[in-house]
């Protein structure tokens, strides 16, 4: 993705589970960790941070807000930081990380104990994150959830053109 593209700034992939319980498939067919792109485009909102590469400058000149008190919407604040400076991130479906959500076969019930929980984290996280960049929405409603059968556009040249329209 940097090669092909000088623009690119960071790139994000796709997020599979590495088990396949009920929970682990919800999370890949929904793509709970794959980030949201703008529609009709392969360039993201944010990349989460469990597959999230940054070119050099990136690494060298932005740091991750550690105000977030857990591993939710840091990561998102973080490329929403980047974009609003300019940077842009990709998706690539062909990078891939297989995730352990840590749900265990047979175990329903503390399976939707430990989901709820995920859940109610993000929403907490959420509100920190809105506090912190109150123009965060109306750039998430141009956007959507990259799910297991949703694969963004492949052609960046013409979703940079898109991109810069839409804004």
């Amino acid at each position: 993705g940097f090669v092909e593209n000088p623009y690119i700034h960071c790139v994000s992939g796709r997020t599979d589970s590495a088990n396949s319980t009920w929970f682990d498939r919800y999370h890949e067919i929904n793509g709970t960790l794959n980030g949201r792109s703008f529609k009709r485009t392969s360039i993201l909102l944010y990349g989460p941070t469990c597959n999230l590469a940054v070119s050099r400058r990136v690494a060298e000149d932005f740091r991750f807000d550690e105000s977030f008190p857990n591993a939710a919407c840091e990561d998102i604040d973080f490329c929403f930081r980047l974009m609003q400076q300019g940077f842009r991130t990709i998706h690539r479906r062909s990078m891939l990380v297989k995730h352990d959500y840590q749900y265990e076969r047979g175990r329903f019930i503390a399976n939707a104990v430990r989901f709820v929980k995920q859940f109610r984290k993000y929403a907490r996280a959420e509100a920190i994150l809105l506090a912190k960049c109150p123009d965060y929405f109306p750039y998430f409603g141009q956007t959507e959830e990259i799910g297991r059968f949703k694969i963004p556009g492949e052609d960046h040249s013409k979703k940079e053109t898109a991109f810069t329209a839409a804004f």
